[in-house]
Protein backbone atom coordinates (compact mmCIF):
# COMPACT_ATOMS: atom_id res chain seq x y z
CA UNK A 1 0.00 0.00 0.00
CA UNK A 2 2.87 2.36 1.00
CA UNK A 3 5.05 1.31 -2.38
CA UNK A 4 1.85 2.15 -4.02
CA UNK A 5 1.35 5.86 -2.80
CA UNK A 6 -1.49 5.23 -1.25
CA UNK A 7 -0.54 5.38 2.62
CA UNK A 8 1.84 6.20 4.86
CA UNK A 9 3.51 4.51 7.62
CA UNK A 10 5.27 4.74 11.03
CA UNK A 11 8.26 2.08 10.78
CA UNK A 12 10.99 1.02 13.48
CA UNK A 13 14.50 0.67 12.51
CA UNK A 14 14.05 -2.79 12.19
CA UNK A 15 11.69 -2.34 9.02
CA UNK A 16 13.73 0.33 7.39
CA UNK A 17 16.66 -2.22 7.56
CA UNK A 18 14.27 -5.18 6.39
CA UNK A 19 13.66 -2.86 3.47
CA UNK A 20 16.65 -1.54 2.40
CA UNK A 21 18.02 -5.24 3.02
CA UNK A 22 16.26 -6.05 -0.22
CA UNK A 23 14.88 -8.79 1.93
CA UNK A 24 11.21 -6.93 1.35
CA UNK A 25 9.15 -6.98 -1.91
CA UNK A 26 8.71 -3.53 -1.62
CA UNK A 27 12.72 -3.02 -1.21
CA UNK A 28 13.64 0.24 -3.30
CA UNK A 29 9.30 0.97 -3.31
CA UNK A 30 9.88 2.88 -0.11
CA UNK A 31 11.88 5.76 1.43
CA UNK A 32 12.48 6.23 5.21
CA UNK A 33 12.60 9.52 5.99
CA UNK A 34 13.43 10.17 9.71
CA UNK A 35 10.47 11.72 12.29
CA UNK A 36 11.16 15.04 13.71
CA UNK A 37 11.11 15.22 16.40
CA UNK A 38 12.79 11.81 16.91
CA UNK A 39 10.23 9.32 18.04
CA UNK A 40 11.93 6.77 20.78
CA UNK A 41 11.41 3.48 21.84
CA UNK A 42 12.37 0.18 23.45
CA UNK A 43 12.96 -3.33 22.23
CA UNK A 44 12.43 -6.15 24.78
CA UNK A 45 13.58 -9.49 25.02
CA UNK A 46 10.39 -11.65 26.96
CA UNK A 47 11.53 -14.40 28.76
CA UNK A 48 9.57 -16.66 31.83
CA UNK A 49 9.43 -14.62 34.78
CA UNK A 50 9.01 -18.53 37.15
CA UNK A 51 12.48 -19.49 35.86
CA UNK A 52 15.73 -19.00 34.79
CA UNK A 53 17.36 -19.26 31.49
CA UNK A 54 18.82 -22.06 30.24
CA UNK A 55 22.48 -21.59 29.33
CA UNK A 56 21.43 -21.49 25.69
CA UNK A 57 18.73 -19.20 26.34
CA UNK A 58 20.99 -17.14 27.79
CA UNK A 59 23.57 -17.26 25.12
CA UNK A 60 21.00 -17.08 22.74
CA UNK A 61 19.74 -13.57 24.07
CA UNK A 62 23.32 -12.53 23.86
CA UNK A 63 23.76 -13.25 20.33
CA UNK A 64 20.37 -11.39 19.71
CA UNK A 65 21.14 -8.41 21.02
CA UNK A 66 24.43 -8.25 19.80
CA UNK A 67 22.75 -8.74 16.26
CA UNK A 68 20.05 -6.18 16.82
CA UNK A 69 22.90 -3.98 17.49
CA UNK A 70 24.64 -4.40 14.66
CA UNK A 71 21.35 -4.00 12.72
CA UNK A 72 20.38 -1.01 13.97
CA UNK A 73 23.81 0.72 13.33
CA UNK A 74 23.11 -0.35 10.11
CA UNK A 75 20.21 1.65 9.65
CA UNK A 76 22.31 5.12 10.56
CA UNK A 77 23.64 4.98 7.29
CA UNK A 78 20.31 4.02 5.94
CA UNK A 79 17.52 6.45 6.89
CA UNK A 80 17.38 9.71 4.85
CA UNK A 81 21.36 9.84 4.25
CA UNK A 82 22.03 10.80 8.01
CA UNK A 83 23.03 8.81 11.34
CA UNK A 84 19.72 7.63 12.76
CA UNK A 85 18.77 7.25 16.33
CA UNK A 86 19.72 3.58 17.59
CA UNK A 87 16.52 2.31 19.51
CA UNK A 88 17.34 1.22 23.14
CA UNK A 89 16.81 -2.26 24.52
CA UNK A 90 17.36 -4.34 27.76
Amino acid sequence: IIADSLAFGVLSGLNAWINTSGFAATAGRITFVRMKPAITYRFAILTPAHRTLSRVAQAFVAELRDDLRSILREVENRVDGKAADIPQFG
